[in-house]
Order: C-alpha cells, then sequence, then structure tokens
C-alpha cells in the first residue's frame, strides 16, 4: 500500500458492488463511476485511485464481458482494431500523471493541495459533464422517436466517410479502419491520465460515431476497457500508484456486482440504457464538482 494511505474498507466494498452493478449495466469499466466515490467521499489522492480503480476494472470488465459475450453483445474486430490507439494513448496518460506528481504543491483558498489532484479533478469534471449532457439529450431524442414509432438508432458519423478499407460493425453500416483504429487514442489517454476504463467515452462513440448497435456496443467496450485497463495497472502500478488493498477490496464486489448489471441490461431497450449511462455520469459529476469545491475553499464543499 502507498504509504499514508488510510480508508474505509467498508466503504470500499460498498462502493465496488455499487459500480459493478452499474458496470455491467452500462457497459464500461466503471472507473468514471467509482474514481469520484473514492476521492470524493473516501478522501483517496487521485494519483492513488487511478492506479488502483484500473485494476479493479481490469476484473470487473471482464466478468462483464463474458456475460455479455453469451448474449452476442461483443464486436472482436472492431476491439482489436480500437486497441491499438489505446496502448498509445495510455502510456501518454501516464507519462503527464507523473509530469503533474513532480510539480509539487500549491496554494488555493481551501489550503495547499497537490498540483495533480486539482488538475485531474478538473479535467475530470469538465469529461463527465461533456458526456453526460451529450448522451442525456440524445437518448431524450431517440427516446421520442421510439414513441413515434420511428427508429431512434442514431447513424455513424464514420459511415459517411469514403476512406478504404473498411469494416463493417455489429448492426452497423461500413466504417473506415484507419479512422476506427485513431479512435482509441483518446480512450487510452482517458485510462492512463484519469484511472477509468474508458467506457465513458468508448460507449458514445461506438454508438453515435461507428454507428454499432447499443447492445453490442456494450459488450465491444467492455473487452477494449479490459485490454487496456490492464495495461494501464500494469504501468500506474511501476509509478507507485495501486493500493493492493483497495484494488481488493473493489474487485471482489464489484465482479458480483457486474454479473447482476449485465443480466439487467439485456432486459432494457437501447434508449432507455443510454439515458441512464448518463444520469449516471451526471451524478458522478456532482459528487466530484463538490469535493473541488472543497478544495477551491466555497462554502458547499465545507
Amino acid at each position: 500500500m502507498p504509504p499514508d494511505l488510510h480508508f474505509s474498507l467498508w466503504g470500499a466494498v460498498l462502493i465496488g458492488l455499487a459500480v459493478g452493478y452499474l458496470a455491467g449495466m452500462l457497459g464500461v469499466g466503471g472507473g468514471f463511476i467509482a474514481n469520484p466515490l473514492l476521492n470524493g467521499v473516501l478522501g483517496i489522492p487521485m494519483p492513488i485511485v487511478a492506479g488502483s480503480s484500473l485494476c479493479q476494472i481490469s476484473g470487473t470488465s471482464l466478468s462483464g464481458l463474458l456475460r455479455h459475450r453469451r448474449h452476442g453483445h461483443c464486436d472482436a474486430r472492431v476491439a482489436v482494431m480500437v486497441l491499438g490507439g489505446v496502448f498509445c494513448g495510455e502510456e501518454a496518460g501516464v507519462a503527464i500523471v507523473g509530469w503533474l506528481k513532480g510539480l509539487g504543491r500549491m496554494e488555493l483558498a481551501g489550503g495547499a493541495c497537490d498540483v495533480a489532484e486539482l488538475v485531474l479533478r478538473v479535467a475530470f469534471l469538465a469529461l463527465l459533464v461533456f458526456i453526460g449532457a451529450f448522451v442525456f439529450f440524445e437518448s431524450r431524442r431517440a427516446e421520442r422517436a421510439a414513441a413515434r414509432g420511428a427508429s431512434g438508432k442514431p447513424r455513424g458519423w464514420l459511415t459517411r466517410v469514403k476512406l478504404p478499407p473498411y469494416v463493417t460493425p455489429a448492426g452497423g453500416e461500413p466504417v473506415p479502419v484507419m479512422l476506427l483504429a485513431c479512435l482509441g487514442l483518446p480512450i487510452g489517454l482517458a485510462q492512463g491520465l484519469l484511472g477509468i476504463g474508458g467506457g465513458v467515452l468508448l460507449l458514445p462513440m461506438l454508438v453515435y460515431v461507428v454507428g454499432v448497435s447499443t447492445h453490442a456496443a456494450v459488450g465491444t467496450d467492455l473487452l477494449v476497457v479490459f485490454a487496456g485497463s490492464l495495461w494501464g495497472a500494469f504501468r500506474h502500478a511501476g509509478d507507485g500508484n495501486v493500493s493492493l488493498e483497495l484494488a481488493a477490496a473493489l474487485l471482489v464486489t464489484s465482479t458480483f456486482g457486474s454479473q447482476l448489471g449485465a443480466a439487467t441490461a439485456a432486459r432494457l431497450p437501447a434508449h432507455r440504457l443510454r439515458k441512464y449511462f448518463s444520469l449516471v455520469a451526471g451524478a458522478a459529476a456532482l459528487i466530484l464538482a463538490w469535493k473541488l469545491a472543497g478544495m477551491l475553499g466555497l462554502p458547499v464543499g465545507k
């Protein structure tokens, strides 16, 4: 365990159970849900949260992936193409975290804080707000279309680009292979920098950019998240950013919860899954904003 790290073990267990259920249902590794809770509720530093949660994410995503594959919700071809960019982006993210840790501390109204802690919280909050808002408004549009009897399935933006060779994803239209591989770069950057599995970014990309059906996107997303988070956990461990006790507490309970979540996902319509995804992202953003307000010395954080 990293030095001077103390946290509530029962709190980590409860967070792992809740995160596992939501991760299995929404097709994400769970880091975008777990990390604001671990940092905002348990007070664990963001660099340690980043490394430790990737250990948990690799186990949770594998458990959810096996369940979704039994339902036929996975496109391995798309996942393999995306993973090349994921590994490149992840190396950059881990390097940036190391650089931020070297910048030391700075004074704010709420007291002295680590520069890495502040920058990572702000970046994470911005990501959650953007993704949550985008998916929420699109899911509402799809919900209204379904009520009218029209198709609410989004058409992938990449289907409009003519750049051979192509690959046809599950439930979609042909997309350029080269552009599909480039989608992995921001996913890997998010994994290495913020310690999230990348599903919070990849799921909307697969649905809206690539044009994969929502249920197939869930399983494909989990395959990419599993491979990327496993590598990211290894890299963060080398930098001393992993607490084995925290990772184990999260992994055991989240693995169980993910099985329940995957079973729930199979019974829900696609537009409702996307709506729930956006609401969970919004809740995580509120928790992170509350913690950030305390760091900046605002009354709401006290």
